[in-house]
């Protein structure tokens, strides 16, 4: 799609007179720039991504994303509460974010975008990674392990996660399932990952016929939580029905008041762990490649954040 400069824009006319946009596989998004197929991109963040950039001389910018990545548990299929304690005390996040981003992400501990200013900063971990804890909550839910494998009424714990690793596993939380897979088994119970394509695993999602699922939430600048969490809300894949959480939401949205806000999204935010439907991964950066032979980088914006890319004063954007 080619996009012609608007010479009635009301910041003046832009100084490029077409953007064009191409669609690419995300493998191609750093080499395309390289080879001068495209002169700005957006690969994936990753250690291995920048230095690759750097090595071709690229200019690059990492930028906070909206957003965030974690490992949800539908309350509907996972009933007890007890059961789904216990599955969260056996992701073990720390590891596998610092060995698949480096520096490039972080862990974080309630389910919202840490650059959100309702985020509670002072937050600490909701659970542990203690494989024996997840087993007493095992057993308050009144499963038993007998001849190696945990049993609740004659069956064994048999869940299924879906993530979405290219076929490979190629993906942030896939240490942590691998892990919780095997932990699992120990206590003697069964986790069957599914690696499925983005599609299917949406599909099946929307559908409820997970039983934990990975994935990631984008952000707004206004952090609503009605969508996800409020028992009414359209994308409350969790199956929450709280109304203590509801009444929270309800009355976060109708104040002004920054500080009352915050409150109550914290207190919401507190719930919504103790519920253990959702368990918050990681905050990561988004990269932006430039060519310089063909950008000039002077005419960037300054300090870019998630909320104000290149893109947001893409009429004084300047080529060489």
């Amino acid at each position: 799609v080619t996009l012609g400069a608007n010479e009635n824009y009301f910041k003046g006319e832009p100084v490029i007179p077409t953007i064009k946009f191409q669609v690419t596989a995300t493998a191609n998004k750093l080499e395309g720039v390289r080879l001068g197929e495209y002169d700005i991109s957006d690969p994936p963040a990753s250690q291995e991504m920048v230095e690759q950039a750097k090595a071709a001389g690229l200019h690059f910018e990492l930028v906070d994303n909206l957003g965030y990545g974690y490992i949800g548990i539908n309350a509907r299929r996972v009933t007890d509460l007890n059961v789904r304690k216990g599955l969260m005390h056996l992701m073990n996040r720390y590891p596998a974010i610092e060995t698949y981003y480096g520096e490039l992400a972080e862990v974080i501990e309630r389910p919202m975008s840490k650059v959100s200013w309702a985020y509670p900063q002072s937050a600490q971990a909701y659970y542990a990674f203690d494989p024996d804890r997840a087993l007493e909550y095992f057993k308050k839910a009144g499963y038993e392990q007998v001849e190696g494998k945990l049993v609740l009424d004659g069956e064994q714990m048999r869940l299924v996660v879906g993530i979405s690793g290219q076929g490979t596993m190629d993906h942030p939380s896939a240490a942590i399932l691998t892990q919780m897979k095997l932990e699992l088994e120990k206590l003697g119970g069964v986790l069957e990952i599914q690696d499925v394509s983005d599609s299917i695993l949406s599909d099946r999602l929307y559908a409820g016929e997970w039983d934990l699922w990975v994935a990631g939430w984008g952000a707004e600048i206004d952090p609503d939580m009605y969508q996800a969490y409020h028992s009414q809300g359209p994308s409350n894949y969790f199956g929450l029905q709280d109304g203590e959480l509801d009444q929270l939401i309800e009355e976060a949205r109708q104040t002004t008041n920054v500080a009352v806000r915050k409150e109550k999204y914290a207190q919401a935010l507190d719930i919504v762990m103790d519920n253990a439907v959702e368990m918050p991964v990681y905050q990561r950066k988004n990269l932006y490649v430039f060519n310089p032979e063909v950008i000039d980088i002077s005419s960037l914006p300054k300090d870019m954040s998630p909320y104000y890319t290149y893109f947001a004063e893409v009429e004084t954007l300047r080529l060489k």
